[in-house]
């Protein structure tokens, strides 16, 4: 005989895979053997409730996985103990799970040269990510913090307060500028479980300096694209 206990909802807020709550289940479900959770139109693929030990509490840990793609939202439904019925209602929060194929980039550019490639984005999320038709990012010299340390402290020609005017000089030297990404395709929805190829086009400033290696990343939600480049020497003629 299934008995409705008269123990408040128990609510759950969290991503699909994270959801976890503790509580205080009454006697007759608190030597419950098994536990399932009826929640319709969803699959809860794993339950799990295990007392917290160590504790005078009485309380149990309640963990439950739902597919990763479940869209966000309010879902109400039944925990199963045994005979025992409670009620519960779970918050589904939006949760971010992009990744870009390739991660990162490395090239050898010209001053004042873009870079263009073809990336894989997988949406392993549960809500649409909308993909801009532009992007920034910064990048720096990535010996730039050595170089600035070694001018100011090493070189003669500074003294006193005029070394640290001379280490923020050279650290705002190794700034590369911003690096502008562009969607040459134009701004596209990526559906939950869907992969899209895209072409992207990275822009670079005029403040890069010949000879010198530079580095930043790229931000698309939860997701990074590491760029790595030379900027290559002039060459030189021959006469």
């Amino acid at each position: 005989m299934v008995k409705q206990s008269s123990a408040k909802t128990i609510h759950i807020k969290g991503s699909p895979r994270r959801l976890a709550t503790v509580l205080r289940l009454p006697e007759e479900a608190a030597r419950a053997t098994t536990c399932t959770v009826d929640l319709p139109g969803v699959d809860a693929r794993r339950v799990r409730i295990r007392p917290i030990r160590n504790t005078r509490s009485n309380a149990s840990l309640l963990k439950i996985k739902l597919p990763n793609d479940t869209p966000p939202g309010v879902y109400k439904g039944t925990v199963h103990l045994d005979d025992t019925e409670l009620p519960i209602t779970i918050d589904v929060e939006v949760h971010h799970a992009l990744q870009i194929f390739p991660t990162n980039v490395k090239a050898e550019l010209s001053r004042g040269q873009s870079l263009r490639e073809t990336i894989s984005i997988v949406n392993g999320g549960n809500s649409t990510v909308e993909l801009a038709n532009e992007y920034r990012f910064c990048v720096f010299d990535s010996t730039g913090i050595d170089r600035a340390f070694f001018l100011a402290l090493a070189g003669d020609e500074a003294k006193g307060s005029q070394r640290l005017d001379r280490f923020l000089d050279e650290l705002a030297d190794s700034h590369g500028g911003r690096v502008r990404v562009e969607v040459p395709s134009g701004s596209c929805l990526i559906a939950p479980g869907e992969m899209n190829d895209v072409e992207v086009i990275f822009h670079f400033s005029d403040r890069l300096h010949a000879g010198r290696d530079y580095a930043g990343t790229w931000t698309l939600e939860n997701a990074a694209f590491h760029v790595e480049i030379r900027i290559s020497e002039p060459r030189k003629e021959q006469s």
